[in-house]
């Protein structure tokens, strides 16, 4: 037997000899201790989750998302009909009203059939070089090698804008003068604060000014777009991302890279890790703005809201964390899982809003 004050061994003593406490069996002890800890731990998890929640704008939200949906139509056959019909959607004659906007999305598919075109195209322009040493086609393999995945990445957030109110054209548009635009904006910073070194002060300063440089143009571009919806927030701030990144992965494989190995080598590994980069950390931001704007027009107020400031570190820190001299290969990969999880969570918030727009249409 256990004293329940103090925890001394007192045997079959009826009171603890120490402090005089009426003693209490070791299993009743334990059990009472178990029980603590593992009301500990519910109470932990449950903080964590309702935090996460909150951040990702997922209180209450019960949505039928799941992450097989991302490629469960992939493999399926497809006609050039079906194609043609999401291409076109966007204009004002074909984005479907509000009302009708939750009553089934279609599962995404078209961005492996525009990454396999990439592909081939990058494969024919590798033969170009490679084997026939025809230095003209050198650009172009170094600009579909950086296009390619992150192009086809912001098909998939094109897909998955539920609204269906954004065109080819616009999001065109986002990609080169938006992505050119939030490297300016990046460079401008640049010019008046630069880190000496990429250690861990100069990481965290290079992650928060190259978020800072996209957040600037995804703001620009959401205000001029009177954006309404949070997936538009994110797809505006994917298409920016996207062009951020397609620049300069391509500046790095000409710049960085000695020969065409390099180029290629460049190419591959941007390419890949570019799943959990400028990409997904620029759609956070628009998440971010869109938490903060709500159904007003945006202003500068935004950006003082707790809304806001429960997000936008989120790219901050994975950007920062990135760059940091022990970010092996498998530390990026672990990045780019966190990085997914909040954009998951935050397209499900997104589903969440057109829902809720429904079912305020069908009340009416």
């Amino acid at each position: 037997m256990y004293c329940r004050n103090c925890g001394r061994d007192i045997g079959e003593y009826p009171y603890c000899p120490t402090c005089g406490t009426a003693a209490r069996e070791e299993s009743t002890a334990r059990a009472t201790h178990s029980g603590t800890t593992e009301k500990t731990e519910k109470t932990f998890t449950a903080r964590v989750k309702d935090t996460f929640d909150s951040m990702t704008g997922n209180e209450g939200e019960k949505v039928d998302f799941r992450l097989s949906d991302l490629w469960c139509d992939v493999m399926k056959k497809h006609t050039r009909e079906e194609s043609e019909q999401l291409l076109i959607s966007g204009t004002s004659t074909t984005t479907p009203p509000p009302e009708e906007m939750a009553s089934g999305w279609s599962k995404p598919w078209l961005y492996s059939r525009i990454f396999a075109v990439l592909a081939v195209t990058f494969a024919l322009l590798y033969a170009c070089v490679y084997f026939f040493n025809n230095a003209l086609a050198l650009p172009g393999l170094i600009f579909i090698g950086a296009l390619m995945m992150p192009f086809s990445l912001l098909i998939l957030f094109w897909e998955t804008n539920i609204p269906r109110n954004v065109s080819i054209f616009e999001l065109v548009k986002l990609f080169f003068v938006g992505g050119v635009a939030s490297l300016v904006f990046t460079l401008t910073i640049f010019s008046f604060i630069s880190p000496a070194e990429l250690d861990v002060i100069g990481a965290i300063l290079v992650g928060i000014i190259e978020e800072v440089g996209k957040l600037i143009a995804v703001a620009i571009f959401i205000r001029q777009a009177k954006c309404r919806y949070i997936l538009n927030g994110i797809l505006i701030g994917a298409a920016i991302g996207t062009g951020f990144a397609v620049f300069e992965s391509a500046g790095y494989a000409l710049v960085y890279s000695a020969d065409i190995n390099g180029i290629i080598e460049s190419i591959f590994l941007r390419g890949f890790l570019s799943a959990g980069g400028h990409v997904v950390w620029a759609a956070m931001s628009g998440a971010a703005i869109m938490f903060a704007k709500g159904e007003g027009e945006l202003t500068m107020q935004a950006f003082g809201k707790k809304e806001f400031w429960r997000l936008f570190p989120v790219p901050i820190v994975l950007h920062a964390v990135w760059d940091m001299p022990f970010s092996t290969i498998p530390v990026l990969v672990l990045l780019i899982v966190i990085a997914w999880v909040f954009i998951l969570a935050l397209i499900r918030s997104g589903m969440g809003e057109i829902n809720r727009l429904h079912e305020a249409q069908q009340a009416e």
